[in-house]
């Protein structure tokens, strides 16, 4: 559920998410890391578009980004 978000995180297991905002979809890749400063590596700059084709902004990127580390930090999980 989005409990008044208009976003949704949705972790698969050690590594990928899916994005879902306004009826859209994108899946990333992730990692949990071990060591390092932060506790997971999300590779954004790959993605390029979201799954029904339509390109992704750079004003995308950050406010998926943001939302993102939004919803990471509400599960204690730091990505940067």
């Amino acid at each position: 559920m989005f409990f008044g978000k208009k976003y949704k995180v949705k972790l698969l297991g050690r590594s990928g998410m899916i994005y879902t905002e306004g009826g859209r979809s994108l899946s990333l890749v992730s990692e949990m890391l071990v060591d390092g400063d932060y506790d997971m590596v999300i590779h954004l700059s790959r993605a390029s578009r979201w799954e029904d084709g339509t390109p992704l902004s750079d004003e995308d990127k950050a406010q998926i980004k943001s939302n993102i580390i939004k919803e990471l930090k509400t599960s204690r999980i730091d990505w940067s």
